[in-house]
């Protein structure tokens, strides 16, 4: 199955599982299925959840928001590589603190990657957003669980950033990595100082030799330290 038919595939599963099925007030209620790039090196990230307002698929039809991800919300087009992600909403991914982490951990061109979160709604409430509950972590599992008949014979590793990520993917024994929450890694990334991290993790310090983003830059080494101890042991 090339990647057009299992895009395909993926929205008709959505599509056949219509609106959300719990209580929960989310704000989209329709799902939505995994970036898959035309040349998919069979690793799937999942972030959390999308931090969507009220009005941002105001007026969207459902292929629309089933094709969120994609550019223009049109399952037939990939990103441009000079641009890569740019409109991905998916926040840690858009920042690039995921990106060069698996870059630094694993020596592969990230933008080959499956992006999603593992959630498939979002929640906010008095104005906030608000992490999952259970009850939308068990929705998805099960949906992401017939959305696996279709993508686990191209799917050679699973990488969850966060534990609700990790928990609605206890099914496919992914790796897991810490949210790269800014507020949370600015607690501990000050206690290290850039040089010696690069010291000790030199294939960090090749990641970032041209990257000249400076917002929140100490963060994004920081996490890819992280991501190269947990992920490199495995990466063969």
């Amino acid at each position: 199955m090339n990647i057009q038919e299992l895009r395909k595939k993926l929205i008709e599963l959505c599509q056949s599982y219509g609106a959300y099925k719990g209580s929960t007030k989310v704000i989209v209620d329709t799902p939505y299925i995994p970036y898959i790039p035309d040349n998919w090196n069979g690793v799937l990230v999942l972030a959390e959840a999308q931090n969507l307002n009220m009005d941002d698929y105001k007026g969207f039809e459902e292929l629309e928001k089933i094709c969120r991800l994609y550019p223009d919300q049109d399952d037939s087009k990939n990103y441009d590589d000079a641009n890569p992600y740019s409109k991905l909403q998916i926040q840690p991914w858009q920042d690039g603190s995921i990106p060069l982490a698996l870059k630094a951990a694993l020596n592969l061109d990230p933008y080959q990657t499956a992006v999603c979160n593992a959630c498939l709604w979002s929640l906010r409430e008095n104005g906030k957003n608000v992490n999952p509950n259970d009850e939308m972590q068990r929705l998805s599992r099960a949906l992401w669980q017939e959305m696996w008949k279709e993508l686990c014979g191209n799917i050679k590793r699973v990488i969850c950033c966060g534990s609700i990520a990790k928990s609605i993917f206890n099914f496919a024994e992914p790796d897991c990595l810490r949210l790269p929450s800014p507020n949370a890694l600015s607690r501990v990334s000050g206690m290290f100082t850039e040089e010696d991290l690069f010291k000790r993790y030199p294939e960090v310090k090749r990641v970032f030799a041209n990257f000249e983003d400076a917002a929140y830059r100490h963060n994004k080494v920081f996490y890819a330290c992280h991501a190269v101890s947990i992920l490199k042991k495995g990466k063969d």
